[in-house]
């Protein structure tokens, strides 16, 4: 019953996944994940 959200970025070759146990789901918390995995993927790159 709890929810699972999914991306796929075939461009950059990512797929995120967010399994949460919140009931009712709150898809604010898909996009700040998919924020916060590009940021990091951004930050990795950078010297």
């Amino acid at each position: 019953m709890a929810p699972t959200m999914f991306w796929i970025d075939p461009v950059e070759e990512l797929l995120g996944i967010v399994m949460t146990q919140k009931f009712p789901t709150d898809s604010r918390l898909r996009d700040e994940f998919k924020v916060a995995v590009n940021q990091a993927i951004i930050e990795s790159y950078s010297p």
